[in-house]
């Protein structure tokens, strides 16, 4: 009877100890953390010139969290912009922001841009974009 309890409660461990399989990645929503990432257009005209897409987050097995969106120029034009992204914690404060990084899209260009947190409370993010100007670092 000991013996089946022994083996029992090894196998209960091994279950509770295991980790996830290689190919399972942890995302915000099945974290249940609803609406995980936005996007912040600074201005009308550009807002109306860009489209974000299949904005995703997930956290990989070293523990980054990797914010992830497509950005497509639906204009006619080639348009440059600066784009970064502000990781959040549930709460919604920020826990890291990117540096801005600059991209010339050209007309119906799609980008895949991405950026990684090592915050281990990061789990929303924002992805804002805006023109390049002279004087912004």
């Amino acid at each position: 009877m000991c013996r089946f309890y022994a083996i029992t409660l090894l196998f209960l461990l091994q279950a509770c100890c295991a980790s996830p399989p290689a190919a399972e990645q942890k995302t915000a929503q099945s974290q249940g953390i609803p609406e995980a990432a936005s996007a912040l257009i600074t201005e009308e005209d550009l807002a109306k010139s860009l489209l974000i897409e299949n904005q995703t987050a997930n956290w990989d097995q070293s523990g980054i969290f990797l914010a992830q969106s497509r950005v497509v120029n639906n204009s006619s034009a080639p348009l440059a912009v600066q784009i970064r992204t502000i990781f959040k914690n549930q709460e919604g404060m920020t826990m890291e922001v990117s540096p801005w990084k600059q991209f010339t899209l050209q007309p119906k260009q799609e980008l895949a841009y991405g950026a990684p947190s090592i915050n281990r409370f990061s789990s929303r993010f924002l992805l804002e974009i805006r023109r390049p100007a002279k004087n912004k670092p």
